[in-house]
């Protein structure tokens, strides 16, 4: 018995999302299977344009594919020690806002292959798909975890070419490889003779050629001698009763630092993100204010910074890297950020808070703060228009409310070596990364705290996408991790030494700081750019078609 076409669209739509689960990092990592993952989806967009289907039945179908896709890989987030309410809330809007984006471009695209523009229909789906991707990159809202460029992420050595074009490459590499094996099945299906298998070599030259390009660019490319010290500290805290628990804060850092202390002395200690907790607090009256913790304008009152300091003295070591709570003043008439909250018995007063990594060496201590704010958690989108809506953040870091945050920026370690401190969500873009390595950064450091999430995907893929960091800038990379997973990772984003995930541990490394400029440092995301470009050209194209017919284009 034959299917009907909407039985089939259904049924094409399941495989194509399972196929993109089983394709990405931490649900699978068959990341081939991405290479054909839209090729069911074609097909029904194929059904569409021919009037198989109809419009509205293609894109419902097509909503299957982003809700098990979505759903599939990041079930994590339901994972955080939280009430089921608020599981269901971190779980289901990014699916919900993912799915209804990607949802948009198919709508809009074969809208256009269906009335406008065959052609141009084609061609608009992943020049709107890249403009999605650039958009997730940026604003309050920027969830770039499935890029398609990211399932690439477990296998740096076959993209060793995002050093010429960043993740937007990889997505569309992925895109031109499902066209050409789609225009293969058509050219079988519709065609005899030699044809047929003369057109099999469209998509194995588009799989061979850049994998090709790749493995030469990693053979060709040397890795500088080893020069400077690290150690890694991997505490495996508890989020519980210890991580964020104020009374035990200093037992705890010095545990660390006796840590770092057995390994050795090093060029540099990092400690992973809020290692240090220590909140800015007030004490007194008007008159009699007094500041304790971490303030940006006096790190001289904490007592956590100050046996840091007194460590670093004693053991010799270069600089001390550690995530930090940090605090900023504003009195009364100085102006303030929106996210500001205010002081309670000081009239006009108020005070914001920050995810920050504190930088000591022998002469200074610097605060550098983190740039991407996780929505819902860190920040709480229109919380500048409605002030209320800052009660609905959750509270995964001994603070509930809007943080606030700076542009990326680097720093200097010991010895004049400039480097970028990236903290937790900061690794999942990019372009901030290709900033700072810009600017100067000689190397990449990556504090982050993964255990909210269990023993689940969610580190997995956010300890993939720092590969990607590291392989587009050609910068080593230094992570730690709370629970895991700490490492190093080289500038062809190899992976050379990692702690296992949940294990209370220590990593001594060596590495070398490099200075080479690569295409992708020198450019940023010229593709997800000329994308967003071409979209409202594309589609001025597409309505001028139907206007006035395929003669004038």
């Amino acid at each position: 018995m034959q299917l009907l076409p909407t039985r089939q669209a259904t049924l094409l739509a399941l495989l194509s999302g399972l196929l993109w689960v089983f394709a990405w990092p931490g649900t699978g990592a068959m990341w081939p299977l991405g290479l054909v993952a839209f090729v069911p989806l074609m097909q029904i967009a194929l059904w569409v344009q021919n009037g198989e289907l109809s419009l509205r039945e293609g894109v419902s179908k097509s909503i299957i594919t982003w809700v098990i896709w979505n759903a599939g890989t990041l079930y994590f987030l339901a994972g955080i020690e939280q009430s089921w309410s608020t599981r269901l809330i971190s779980y289901a809007t990014p699916v919900l806002i993912n799915t209804f984006l990607m949802s948009v471009c198919t709508a809009l695209s074969w809208f256009v292959l269906k009335h406008w523009s065959r052609a141009l229909g084609w061609i608009l789906w992943p020049v709107l798909w890249l403009a999605m991707e650039w958009l997730q990159h940026h604003g309050s809202l920027a969830f770039p975890w499935l890029a398609l460029g990211n399932a690439m992420a477990e296998h740096t050595q076959w993209v060793q070419w995002y050093s010429l074009t960043g993740v937007a490459g990889g997505t569309l590499w992925i895109w031109l490889v499902n066209f050409a094996f789609f225009f293969f099945m058509q050219t079988v299906i519709t065609s005899s003779g030699n044809r047929r298998w003369l057109v099999a070599g469209l998509p194995v030259g588009l799989i061979l050629l850049p994998m090709l390009v790749s493995q030469l660019i990693y053979r060709s490319f040397q890795l500088p001698k080893p020069w400077m010290s690290a150690v890694i500290i991997q505490p495996c805290l508890s989020l519980e009763d210890e991580k964020f628990n104020r009374d035990e804060q200093l037992s705890l850092l010095q545990k660390m630092l006796n840590d770092a202390a057995i390994a050795g002395k090093s060029d540099l200690v990092v400690l992973p993100e809020t290692a240090i907790f220590d909140p800015g607090r007030m004490h007194g009256n008007e008159n009699t204010l007094r500041f304790s913790g971490i303030w940006h304008h006096d790190t001289d009152n904490s007592e956590l910074l100050h046996e840091a300091r007194s460590w670093l003295k004693e053991h010799g070591s270069g600089t001390l890297i550690s995530g930090a709570f940090t605090s900023r003043f504003f009195a009364k008439g100085e102006e303030a950020p929106v996210y500001a909250v205010p002081v309670p018995g000081l009239a006009g007063a108020k005070v914001l808070h920050f995810n920050s990594v504190v930088v000591l060496d022998s002469l200074q201590t610097t605060l550098r703060h983190k740039t991407m704010l996780v929505a819902g958690v860190e920040q709480i989108p229109l919380a500048d228009v409605f002030p209320w809506m800052n009660q609905l953040a959750l509270d995964l870091g001994g603070y509930a409310g809007s943080l606030g945050n700076e542009p990326p920026q680097t720093i200097r370690l010991s010895g004049g070596i400039e480097a970028a401190v990236m903290i937790c969500y900061d690794s999942a873009f990019g372009w901030l990364s290709q900033e700072v390595v810009k600017n100067g950064a000689e190397a990449l450091v990556v504090v982050t705290n993964d255990a909210w999430w269990g023993d689940t995907p969610g580190y997995k893929q956010l300890f993939s996408m720092a590969r990607l960091r590291a392989l587009e800038t050609r910068r080593p990379l230094v992570r730690a991790a709370n629970n895991g997973i700490s490492a190093y990772i080289n500038a062809k984003g190899e992976v050379e030494h990692q702690l296992p995930w949940n294990m209370k541990s220590v990593l001594r490394i060596d590495f070398a700081p490099m200075q080479m400029i690569t295409m992708y440092v020198r450019y940023g995301d010229v593709i997800y750019r000329i994308s967003a470009w071409l979209v409202p050209i594309l589609l001025v194209l597409a309505v001028v078609r139907a206007k006035l017919g395929s003669r004038y284009i």
